[in-house]
């Protein structure tokens, strides 16, 4: 059982889907069309209780769509579907937003999936790594306040290998841009065990835990 089971104590989510939001607004709202609206970290999907729309063998595919209430927050007409989809030992999501306004609508999409940290009893969190698909020159954006401040600090430099350690987290998530990776794995020196979480066409992508007596660790893909 590697996905996080939601103890409240540290982090009482286990897979939610950011939207229409990634991250968090200055003061918790925003403007459009000379209105103002609130909107709180991450948006509104992963507090909605989503319909299940179809499944079959191996995939299940759930639906929200806009409500007065979200209309209040996000003035928007839209349908969110996600689909999981087992592969092997694999679960694939995929996403489709459909726009069902007169208008162009503005979303982000992101999936923040936790994870065990140790993956298994008798490791520390400093027998593991985290492994990127290719060699990376990456900084990471600084945060104040849970808001991007763009400025970065060097993380990696030509090296696969993030090393961990329970202060890792300490100021932030670790948010990075535009890697030549497509895949991130979560590894243990110590074991076999491991899991892995693949990016491709996300722009960003963010990895934190929320602090460092919690025994799990969130990859955060944006």
């Amino acid at each position: 059982n590697y996905l996080w089971h939601g103890n409240s104590e540290y982090w009482g989510r286990r897979a939610p889907v950011l939207f229409p939001i990634v991250g968090r607004l200055k003061d918790d709202r925003y403007f459009y069309d000379s209105q103002k609206y609130m909107m709180t970290q991450h948006g509104f999907a992963r507090d909605k209780e989503f319909e299940l729309v179809e499944q079959s063998r191996n995939h299940l595919t759930y639906a929200i769509e806009e409500s007065e209430d979200t209309l209040e927050k996000y003035p928007f007409r839209f349908r969110l579907e996600i689909k999981y989809t087992i592969k092997g030992n694999s679960l694939a999501i995929s996403y489709r937003v459909v726009n069902h306004d007169h208008q162009e609508i503005y979303f982000s999409i992101g999936a923040h999936p936790a994870f065990y940290w140790p993956l298994t009893e008798g490791e520390s969190k400093e027998d593991y790594y985290l492994e990127f698909e290719k060699k990376e020159n990456a900084d990471k954006y600084l945060l104040e306040s849970g808001l991007l401040n763009h400025q970065t600090k060097k993380v990696l430099t030509d090296s696969k290998i993030l090393e961990l350690r329970a202060d890792t987290f300490k100021d932030d998530a670790l948010v990075f841009k535009n890697l030549k990776s497509e895949k991130i794995t979560l590894k243990s020196r110590k074991s076999d065990r491991e899991v892995g979480v693949e990016f491709k066409d996300f722009p960003y992508l963010g990895v934190w835990s929320q602090s460092a007596e919690a025994p799990a660790s969130v990859m955060q893909i944006i």
